[in-house]
């Protein structure tokens, strides 16, 4: 989680350094360093924009995308995923599983978008603690499956969506009143990574970085918002975030065996019959498969 609160951090960081920001800064940077500060400052006018989740996000998964990961999993391992009609939640039952996989896990990247979202619900209520008196609440929105090669690996999108409104609400007081503006109420973050599968062990894998966008922002236009603050702060480039990024979702759904703080859930089905993962895409539509047998 210390990922995610980086990325909040850095989001009001810039905020702040774009409100004191002038002209004579301006030529000093763009001849010195190649930086472009004018160009950050409309980047991050563009962030605070509203973002139309259709048109940005076609992929959404919906409730029945819930209903039918629940249908894919449990044809697997019965009653592994559960819901209560009272409270409307989903529950995993990953501790208490005492069957085998009587099937491969099938699940599409909608499918699996709403069984990632169901994770956080259950293991994290939907909520991120980045100081003792800031919570956030977040969502996973989509994942999507594109690019899948013979052999299993895959492009893979991820977005989350985070609600600044309580970060916004502390920001009354000057100097942070005058940049309050630039900080958007939602964060879309939407990662792009490559996962390229291991040639001989079926659960491990690579990941590297393809794209990374912030709400209506263009993958350049947010790798040029972290190269300006990399050079004031050292927060990294949007290439290494990315990764970052990347590889924690795919330790959630495959893991690092070995490793009990990255046991995802493909390693932790191992003991009931898992001997790998891959991705397939079935009429271009993508998918992610823990496999048995």
């Amino acid at each position: 989680m210390k990922i995610i609160k980086n990325i909040l951090v850095t989001v009001v960081a810039i905020a702040f350094f774009l409100g004191l920001v002038v002209l004579g800064t301006q030529i000093f940077f763009k001849k010195k360093y190649d930086i472009d500060l004018f160009a950050t400052i409309n980047n991050f006018k563009t962030l605070s924009q509203p973002v139309d989740e259709a048109t940005h996000f076609p992929d959404i998964f919906g409730t029945q995308d819930e209903k039918d990961a629940q249908a894919q999993v449990n044809a697997s391992i019965a009653d592994l995923i559960t819901f209560d009609e009272e409270t409307g939640k989903y529950t995993i039952h990953l501790t208490e599983i005492s069957s085998n996989m009587g099937a491969e896990i099938d699940l599409s990247d909608k499918q699996l978008g709403a069984f990632a979202q169901m994770m956080v619900a259950q293991q994290m209520d939907g909520k991120i603690k980045i100081s003792e008196s800031t919570t956030l609440d977040f969502w996973i929105k989509q994942i999507k499956i594109s690019d899948v090669k013979e052999d299993g690996s895959a492009t893979f999108n991820t977005v989350v969506k985070f609600d600044l409104t309580s970060i916004k609400n502390g920001m009354d007081k000057f100097p942070m009143s005058i940049v309050k503006k630039y900080v958007p109420d939602f964060l879309y973050v939407s990662s792009t990574v490559d996962i390229q599968k291991d040639a001989t062990d079926n659960f491990k894998y690579t990941v590297s970085s393809n794209t990374l966008t912030f709400n209506n922002l263009t993958s350049e236009e947010t790798a040029n918002m972290f190269k300006t603050l990399d050079h004031f702060l050292k927060i990294g480039s949007a290439e290494n975030l990315n990764k970052q990024i990347g590889e924690t979702v795919m330790n959630v759904l495959v893991g690092v065996e070995g490793d009990e703080e990255k046991q995802g859930l493909a390693v932790g089905l191992k003991p009931v019959g898992a001997t790998g993962y891959k991705f397939t895409s079935v009429s271009e539509q993508g998918h992610f498969v823990i496999t048995i047998g």
